[in-house]
């Protein structure tokens, strides 16, 4: 998807704030939608689908932290949308309840045209080129299942089983290790799930440990832990599928 084709949801309270984010996102060629309330910013993602949302954090009512959980409860299962976080807050505690709640990144104010454009840019080099991506890449499965045997798909069942309990601890060793600092486990966990998710076709999923692993290794550790919404919608998109290949392939009831 070419960057003009975005659709993005920007939500502030300020209406200065509002139009002035706005005009630089439609100097980008962008289509934007406004909203003046964490309640507004809800009820648009309830009533259309967004490909960005800029979210202020600090609203009166409820905030853009609030508004987050709500719209990712509400996606848990489907695709993810990138939600970065508007905010003049740059402390460390700011970074871990944005990370919290599911955003995605943040963007502190004042900020410039190249700057807009360099955080679009970002998510649109890693999601916004195949939006309907897979939790389970179908070409790479089905290659899959051929070595294995095709006659044999109850292995292929509980290899698709063991890669979600994989997954699971793994996360569970990357956020324990991201609260102690600890950044070669976060780089050793991630590069054991990059492989197993891999094999099976799980290609988001992988690619996200690959920049897990990569951010460890040279110590950014805050890009991992802005990032851990990401993984968990990656590995929402792998359970659905793998729900859905035990569904298609259980046996008949006689």
């Amino acid at each position: 998807m070419r960057s003009s084709e975005l659709h993005i949801l920007l939500v502030d309270d300020n209406e200065v704030n509002r139009r002035v984010l706005g005009h630089m996102l439609k100097r980008l060629g962008h289509d934007v939608t406004m909203a003046a309330s964490g309640q507004e910013a809800i009820d648009q993602c309830e009533n259309g689908t967004f490909d960005f949302i800029f979210m202020d954090m600090m609203m009166p009512g409820i905030n853009g932290l609030e508004a987050t959980r709500t719209i990712r409860n509400a996606e848990e299962g489907r695709r993810r949308t990138p939600i970065v976080a508007v905010t003049a807050n740059v402390e460390r505690h700011d970074e871990k309840a944005c990370a919290e709640a599911g955003m995605d990144a943040f963007m502190t104010k004042p900020f410039t045209l190249d700057q807009v454009r360099a955080c679009l840019d970002r998510f649109s080099q890693s999601r916004f080129s195949n939006p309907e991506s897979e939790g389970l890449n179908p070409a790479i499965l089905n290659a899959f299942i051929q070595t294995m045997g095709a006659d044999d798909l109850a292995f292929v069942q509980d290899i698709l089983g063991d890669l979600l309990s994989e997954a699971n601890r793994n996360r569970a060793i990357i956020q324990d290790a991201l609260d102690n600092g600890d950044a070669a486990t976060v780089a050793r966990a991630s590069h054991s799930l990059k492989s197993a998710a891999s094999v099976v076709g799980a290609e988001q999923l992988a690619d996200t440990c690959h920049r897990f692993e990569r951010s460890a290794r040279d110590g950014k550790l805050d890009d991992v832990r802005m990032s851990l919404s990401m993984f968990d919608g990656a590995l929402n998109l792998v359970r659905s599928d793998i729900e859905a290949f035990k569904a298609q392939h259980e046996s008949p009831v006689r």
